[in-house]
């Protein structure tokens, strides 16, 4: 479904934005809009669907700049399936050579109300708590701190990390290190994609956490 020679995709974007799409088709067109309106630059939107929400935009007519991945995934509240549509779209711009400034994570839900654009995301705050600053009673942290990712960072004494998942930007660099742990670290993402809790609100966190590389946009 998506084609990197199509017209627009021939030069470097400021942000990739991805979105697992779960929500009906209509809510779609408005975020769409609405990212139209708020997004300032070059910007490609990579859409990870159910097999419903698939078979609904498959022959729909959207800007050359959106991208419907053709891995369908159908997601569950509370399961690593919305981790790894993250990491499918992530996929779609590997596979496609598609170099950009940023990667920017949505969910279905999420409207801009503030202008966003590459030179003003220096100004906004990093995130990010060192382990020492987390009560792992809390939260979802005794399911979480079992898996096999925050194993392997305890292991090595490094920090853990939980936030909203929705408005995180990565820049190139941090999205390829990312990318590439994962991809070595196959028994890591497999046990995130099968793991029965909300493993998006903190597995990425956790991998770019040296640096505190992660930041928030203005959503609601």
């Amino acid at each position: 479904m998506y084609n990197r020679h199509r017209e627009g995709f021939s030069s470097t974007p400021d942000f990739i934005i991805s979105i697992n799409v779960h929500e009906n088709k209509d809510f779609l067109i408005k975020q769409l809009a609405n990212i139209k309106e708020y997004v300032e630059g070059k910007y490609i939107v990579v859409l990870n669907c159910n097999e419903y929400m698939y078979n609904e935009l498959k022959d729909a007519h959207f800007d050359n700049n959106v991208i419907i991945n053709p891995e369908i995934i159908n997601k569950q509240r509370f399961t690593g399936t919305l981790l790894k549509g993250i990491c499918s779209n992530m996929k779609v711009v590997i596979d496609n050579n598609i170099q950009f400034s940023y990667f920017l994570i949505l969910s279905s839900r999420n409207l801009f109300y503030c202008k966003i654009n590459a030179n003003e995301i220096e100004k906004i705050p990093k995130i990010g708590y060192p382990s020492h600053q987390v009560n792992f009673e809390t939260w979802h942290w005794p399911v979480m701190t079992k898996t096999k990712l925050a194993q392997y960072y305890m292991s090595k004494n490094r920090n853990l990390i939980s936030s909203c998942h929705e408005g995180f930007i990565f820049n190139y660099d941090t999205f390829k290190n990312v990318y590439e742990f994962l991809e070595s670290h196959t028994d890591i993402r497999d046990d995130l994609f099968s793991y029965n809790a909300s493993v998006e609100e903190f597995a990425l966190q956790i991998v770019v956490n040296i640096g505190f590389c992660i930041k928030r946009t203005g959503l609601n």
